[in-house]
C-alpha cells in the first residue's frame, strides 16, 4: 500500500467556489486517496468565525475535510492507571515559527491573525505532516526558512499540485 501525503491547508485555501485550479486538482487526488487533506482546529475556528457570505459554502466544503487529531490515546499499565490522553505538543514550536515570521516583534505584539497562523503552521508541524498550503504571501516568503530551520515544507497551491506530482513519480 502507498504512504498518503498528509497536506494541511490553510484557511484561506478552503476552495468552495472550486475557482483555484491547483486546489481542485489536490481535492481529486484526495478523492483518489493519494494525499489526505487534513484540518486543524484553527481552521475549524476560523470558519466558524466567517460572517461573510461565502462562510457557508466554506464550512462546507471545509466539513468534507480528514479532521486532523488533537489527541490521542496512549495505553498505560494497569499497574499505573487506565488509558491517558496524549498529543503531539505544537506550542514547542510556536516562539520559533513567530522569530521566522515576525522576527521584530514579540508574541503578545503579532495581531489575532498572525498568532493563528503561527499556530496553524505549529500544530502541522507538531504532527509532522508533509505539507502546508497557504497563500498567505507572508508565509510563503519565508518558505526557505521554515523549511530549513523546522522541517516545515510551505507552499502555495500550485506549488503543492507540482511536489505531490513528483512525490507520486518517485
Amino acid at each position: 500500500m502507498a504512504v498518503v501525503i498528509r497536506i494541511t491547508i490553510d484557511t484561506m485555501c478552503i476552495n468552495a467556489r472550486g475557482h483555484i485550479p491547483a486546489l481542485n486538482a489536490l481535492e481529486v487526488l484526495a478523492k483518489q486517496r493519494v494525499i489526505e487533506i487534513t484540518s486543524t482546529r484553527i481552521l475549524a475556528e476560523e470558519l466558524a468565525r466567517d460572517k461573510t457570505q461565502f462562510g457557508p459554502n466554506r464550512r462546507a466544503k471545509a466539513s468534507q475535510l480528514q479532521s486532523g487529531t488533537s489527541g490521542f490515546v496512549m495505553r498505560r499499565s494497569t499497574l499505573r492507571g487506565g488509558d491517558a490522553l496524549g498529543a503531539p505538543n505544537a506550542y514547542v514550536y510556536l516562539d520559533r515559527i513567530a522569530r521566522i515570521i515576525q522576527p521584530d516583534l514579540e508574541w503578545h505584539e503579532l495581531d489575532e491573525h498572525t498568532q493563528r497562523d503561527i499556530m496553524h503552521l505549529a500544530i502541522h508541524r507538531a504532527h509532522n505532516w508533509d505539507l502546508f498550503v497557504t497563500k498567505e504571501k507572508e508565509i510563503l516568503r519565508k518558505s526557505r526558512v521554515l523549511l530549513s530551520d523546522l522541517g516545515l515544507r510551505v507552499m502555495s497551491p500550485k506549488g503543492a499540485l507540482k511536489t505531490v506530482n513528483e512525490m507520486k513519480s518517485g
